[in-house]
């Protein structure tokens, strides 16, 4: 039977005073079989553990370049991505009751967003514990980026991956490891983890993206 699990990768919190000192051991790790809403929940995915792995969840040295280059790639593909499109067509949905490319830009930047500080705060910090803050619900709510034309947005993008990228391609290690905890939850989440998860959510979208408009990214499998 198959075994999945949503992974509410993207629901990244505030800083609140740290309790709890043990670290779980996060599962196997598995590609994203597919995207799913839940409950309004847009960053939600669905782990299918019967597919082929593609990063695993241990930081080696290999699997941190495979990460970085899966983000400083993503940037790249959008923008390539969008050649010939105007801004109305890229408003308009991919897929009839789907999202358009703006939107799935302005969510990608929603998402990353609340990542990023989670990272800051793992690494300026000691173990810090977080309230949930959901990128749509709430910081979309906010910060409503799809009200922001296309060319914006993706330059607003690749300014904060062209920030984030030097960050955590200097980082040792112990670095690395560095963890944060969700409000309510025994399992710590490193810094690793969290870069790991933000690198395949942004890459099943430019699948997801590539496939609506006809061709095939290959990172993964580089």
């Amino acid at each position: 039977m198959e075994e999945e699990r949503f992974l509410s990768d993207m629901e990244t919190p505030i800083l609140q005073n740290p309790r709890h000192k043990n670290v779980a051991s996060p599962r196997a790790s598995a590609f994203p079989a597919r995207f799913e809403k839940e409950q309004g929940s847009t960053c939600a995915l669905v782990y299918n553990f019967s597919m082929k792995k593609t990063i695993s969840t241990e930081p080696t040295p290999e699997n941190i370049q495979h990460i970085l280059h899966i983000l400083a790639e993503v940037p790249a593909h959008l923008d390539r991505l969008r050649q010939g499109m105007d801004e109305q067509t890229l408003r308009e949905p991919l897929a009839p009751d789907e999202r358009s490319f703006h939107q799935i830009l302005a969510h990608l930047i929603h998402c990353e967003a609340r990542t990023f500080e989670t990272i800051t705060l793992a690494l300026l910090t000691h173990e810090p514990v977080l309230f949930p803050i959901h990128p749509e619900r709430d910081f979309g709510k906010l910060f409503p980026f799809e009200h922001q034309p296309f060319s914006d947005l993706l330059a607003y993008f690749k300014l904060r991956r062209a920030v984030l990228l030097p960050v955590l391609s200097g980082l040792n290690e112990k670095k690395w490891a560095r963890v944060v905890q969700q409000a309510g939850k025994q399992r710590k989440e490193s810094v690793y983890w969290q870069a790991r998860v933000l690198a395949l959510h942004e890459w099943e979208h430019v699948e997801e993206i590539t496939k609506k408009l006809g061709s095939a990214p290959s990172v993964l499998n580089r």
